[in-house]
């Protein structure tokens, strides 16, 4: 098998007149990967339809216009776009666009030869995110590339492409006619599940405003689309914070427990016994042995 042909560019207003290209791998070979970085100001572009892309900001933000709706990458998210669908894409002031283009080729290869099938945009923080970080430090700049690059670059698919599959799952639960309606709907439930997991959902009033829907639609989308509703999504949360305090520290387990937002130890430890199946106490000695 030959190499899978991967592709830099590196082009904005810091690069005044020129701008970076490099490139290895078979020239030949239908297997490619695009990487661009780019950087702008106050800039806008449209694409009329690509290759299947992943969206990231390391700095700024970035809207992008997606059937006619606007998603908004910031440094804590990504957005996956489809394969051939068009999109408008406009810098916020200063900002920086790290995108990765996996030809169909290297798609199909990467789900045994099938299509992937049409899914929906939103901004999301997947678990590669960390992955995606290091290659974007790993190629700023003139450094060598890595040696496991394609090995990262072909990872990072295949986890987009799980996370893909669950994003139409998620939608395919919500109780809409239309896809395109679903799609939307799911993408502003991931406004409502990050605003949630950065503790900046103080209450339902507040969440269901950033998410654009009333609070008896974010309760029973939220719960078709995730199992549970938005309340006990940020307790889990909260929890799960909980437990790894437990693990790492020698906090006193009152301590993490008011700071999970419990006013009593026995509250703290009602909950987390019902999501663990053991006592706070028990859980970190038993992490420890």
């Amino acid at each position: 098998m030959s190499q899978t042909r991967i592709l830099l560019n590196i082009a904005g207003d810091r690069l005044p007149g020129a701008e970076v290209r490099r490139e290895r791998g078979d020239p030949s070979n239908p297997a490619s990967v695009m990487i661009l970085n780019g950087h702008g100001h106050d800039w806008r572009a449209r694409s009329s339809g690509g290759a299947f892309s992943l969206k990231w900001a390391p700095r700024g933000a970035i809207r992008y216009r997606v059937e006619d709706a606007d998603h908004l990458v910031r440094p804590g998210g990504m957005m996956l776009v489809n394969a051939g669908q068009p999109y408008e894409m406009d810098f916020q002031g200063a900002g920086q666009s790290f995108c990765l283009f996996f030809s169909d080729a290297l798609v199909r290869e990467a789900l045994g030869g099938e299509r992937l099938a049409e899914f929906p945009n939103l901004i999301f923080r997947p678990a590669f995110a960390g992955q995606v970080a290091a290659l974007y430090e790993g190629l700023d700049g003139d450094n060598p590339w890595p040696d496991d690059l394609e090995a990262t670059l072909l990872s990072i698919l295949d986890q987009a492409v799980e996370d893909t599959r669950r994003h139409r799952g998620e939608a395919a639960r919500l109780p809409a006619a239309k896809a395109s309606t679903r799609r939307h709907l799911l993408a502003r439930l991931e406004v409502a599940r990050a605003l949630i997991a950065d503790g900046e959902g103080e209450n339902l009033d507040q969440i269901a405003r950033a998410s654009g829907l009333s609070k008896f639609h974010l309760v029973r989308l939220f719960r078709a689309a995730f199992g549970t509703t938005p309340m006990k999504y940020a307790e889990g949360l909260r929890l799960d914070r909980a437990a790894e305090r437990l693990r790492g520290s020698g906090t006193l387990i009152e301590e993490i427990g008011f700071s999970a937002g419990y006013e009593s130890l026995g509250a703290f430890g009602r909950a987390f016994r019902r999501r663990f199946g053991a006592a706070p106490g028990a859980y970190r000695q038993a992490s420890r042995n």
